[in-house]
């Protein structure tokens, strides 16, 4: 169970590392971050706590987040948030919680109602985006 939550959690730990870096923990929710690195960001601070900026980082996200190709690095961080979770189930569960939410708004689920009239065209463009243009026809 807890590596099957590692696993589902990586992607969004591995966004935040590559957004914000050892500082992952220092950060504050930010605005302009993608929806995946700011909910790693979150999971993170919640495995590890929050830090002071003049504080150093755990060794494992030192490492991973100086190079995330670094496998050895990896799997020490993959290891020790699985060590923590294993050691506070309630935790486990709050951050299995998080990555649900995550993953819901990371998929885009949801519902678009579209109504076209006229010479309009639309075309989804992907996790809603949408391009309107209004153009005539060619006759036929």
């Amino acid at each position: 169970m807890t590596a099957e939550l590692v696993d589902q959690a990586w992607p969004f730990v591995t966004a935040a590392l590559g957004a914000y870096g050892a500082n992952v923990l220092t950060r504050v929710q930010d605005q302009a971050a993608e929806g995946t690195a700011d909910w790693g960001r979150q999971i993170l601070q919640r495995v590890f706590g929050t830090r002071p900026a003049d504080e150093s980082p755990p060794a494992a996200i030192d490492r991973a987040a100086a190079d995330l190709s670094d496998q050895e690095a990896v799997e020490s961080l993959r290891g020790r948030i699985g060590q923590l979770l294993e050691a506070d189930p309630e935790l486990a569960t709050e951050v299995q919680t998080m990555v649900h939410q995550a993953g819901q708004i990371a998929s885009g689920q949801g519902q678009v109602n579209a109504q076209s009239y006229g010479n309009s065209q639309q075309n989804n463009q992907g996790q809603g985006i949408f391009q309107v243009t209004n153009s005539a026809r060619p006759e036929r």
